[in-house]
């Protein structure tokens, strides 16, 4: 668990019931952020995370494809977790160690009744640090570190295979293209640019409103007046804010390697997992 990360009573058992299936190296647990009504970014970061986290691991569990078990709330096996050889003290553990466990044949689950909540970033700038190295690194550690670049690998489970798909098409390839689809799109469409974004915004929105009534349904939760209050310009911050900082941090990674450079992780652990100059 992270130390701002609080469980909900009886989550920790609800986390530990996983392991009755001995296929099961680790488990990860529903975050919800604890600080929603601090702000309007930390209420869009709260409907954030009921969408990704409740909605979309939820569905990629059933897949088998749930490929990231948070650090900040997830439990592990510990035979395999020591075999495998622990976390590895570099940027991006927890993802690491998920992929790393799924690719010795163990089974991830999450498991979205085990609730635990979290503080969020109460500013854009300390958003945009954490989600320029959450990207950054999720990046290294999946192209070059387990090279999964390739849309087929022999021998991986359905799953796995989905879970890889799922980050190539929608994260990497979406965000790489989406600046130089929208400058095409303005070239192309003139003056109607403005009315027409607006138009896809607000189909957006629905959209995110139904999966955000949806989540709140399943939780048995009932949305706060902050939540409500930023649905309007929920699309527009996961859409636009939150593609144009992934666009930026994946470039960085691709023609800089800007996880070697990031303060995050203490210089003596950069100096000795990239050399004395960081690279």
């Amino acid at each position: 668990m992270d130390v701002d990360t609080v469980a909900a009573p009886g989550s920790v058992p609800a986390l530990a019931a996983a392991f009755r299936n001995p296929a099961v190296a680790v488990a990860s647990g529903n975050v919800t952020i604890r600080n929603a009504a601090r702000n309007p970014l930390t209420a869009l970061q709260s409907l954030e995370y009921l969408q990704s986290i409740a909605l979309g691991r939820g569905f990629l569990d059933h897949l088998g494809s749930v490929g990231c078990c948070s650090g900040a709330f997830s439990m592990f096996r510990r035979a395999p977790f020591l075999a495998a050889g622990g976390l590895n003290v570099g940027p991006g553990e927890d993802l690491e160690i998920t992929l790393r466990l799924r690719e010795a044949g163990h089974r991830t689950r999450f498991i979205g009744s085990a609730m635990a909540a979290t503080l969020a970033p109460t500013t854009l700038p300390r958003l945009i640090r954490q989600r320029l190295r959450w990207d950054r690194d999720a990046l290294a550690i999946r192209l070059f570190a387990y090279r999964q670049i390739l849309p087929f690998r022999r021998g991986e489970s359905l799953g796995s295979t989905l879970e890889r798909l799922d980050f190539l098409l929608f994260d990497l390839a979406a965000t790489l293209v989406f600046p130089f689809y929208l400058l095409h799109v303005a070239l192309r469409f003139g003056e109607a640019f403005t009315p027409l974004m607006a138009g896809v915004l607000l189909l957006l929105s629905g959209i995110a409103t139904a999966n955000l009534l949806l989540v709140h349904l399943a939780l048995r939760r009932l949305p706060t007046l902050p939540e409500l209050a930023v649905i309007p310009a929920f699309a527009l911050y996961q859409g636009i804010v939150l593609r144009f900082l992934r666009f930026f941090a994946f470039s960085d990674e691709l023609l800089f390697a800007g996880s070697h450079r990031d303060a995050f992780v203490p210089p003596r652990i950069r100096r000795a997992l990239y050399g004395r100059d960081g690279t």
